[in-house]
């Protein structure tokens, strides 16, 4: 009895040292599959190695900061109705369709057969503060308080820390950076037309005031409602369901655009 007890004890240690090596075999071929997937063509090394970080803030660049980095720039690209871009430091098909839809949009081509020219696009499009081509961070600022920007670059005086937002000043200004990417998709979509930002970050204490929702977009530095000359907000509505706004609401007078990431529409 004390042999066979013996015996099935060696035999269930084999069985669990055999099942053991095939799972660690799998996951190695899974994280290889994986990495293949994902492996970067000489074209997509090029571009990150030539982007060029102009912004307000410090950049610890690896090989993940910069893919994020692209998709944070070409996020607005993905051009299909109420998909959002994983921010992810993946190069995957989401980010690959977006980066050669920007590329035709700018008249760039087939991103196969050019080397600089995207990275040279995203940095022109780029100001030395971080802010986007055709938008700046001033016209984000919140309209019920002066001394906004003076909070935002650290100089603020310690009372208006109350009130400020659920946010530290330079995660808000992070997300307005952001939000200002996709803007600049849509402003291209709808042929260069200026966009009028009539309301972007706003105080919680402000956005209070004047009945603003408790958990609005806008306290994060994440919202904008926005008008376009000429351009009818249903035809804005549209456009921007195709460039990666989570939040869009269609008013009379304007639409209502903000980053969240998850898909809300209202009208």
């Amino acid at each position: 009895m004390h042999r066979r007890v013996k015996h099935r004890i060696l035999s269930i240690l084999l069985m669990f040292f055999i099942a053991t090596t095939l799972l660690f075999a799998g996951g190695v071929k899974v994280a290889n599959a994986q990495s293949s997937n994902y492996a970067l063509s000489s074209y997509e090394k090029n571009l990150l190695q030539n982007l060029a970080f102009k912004g307000w803030k410090g950049f610890n660049v690896r090989e993940a900061d910069l893919i994020a980095e692209v998709q944070i720039r070409v996020a607005g690209w993905v051009n299909n109705a109420d998909e959002l871009m994983d921010i992810d430091g993946y190069m995957g098909p989401q980010t690959r369709r977006a980066i050669r839809n920007f590329n035709i949009a700018y008249g760039i081509g087939d991103t196969d057969r050019v080397i600089y020219s995207t990275a040279q696009m995203l940095n022109w499009l780029e100001n030395n503060d971080g802010s986007t081509a055709h938008f700046n961070f001033s016209e984000f600022a919140c309209k019920g308080n002066p001394y906004t920007w003076s909070v935002w670059y650290g100089t603020s005086p310690k009372q208006l820390s109350y009130g400020w937002s659920k946010l530290s000043p330079n995660a808000v200004k992070e997300n307005v950076r952001r939000l200002m990417w996709r803007l600049e998709a849509l402003r291209t979509k709808l042929g260069n037309s200026p966009i009028k930002v009539t309301s972007g970050f706003r105080y919680y204490t402000y956005n209070k005031q004047i009945g603003g929702a408790k958990n609005s977009q806008h306290i994060y530095g994440k919202a904008a409602d926005i008008s376009v000359r000429n351009v009818s907000p249903a035809k804005v509505y549209k456009a921007a369901s195709e460039s990666s706004f989570g939040g869009l609401g269609l008013y009379n007078s304007f639409v209502h655009v903000d980053t969240r990431n998850y898909v809300a529409r209202w009208k």
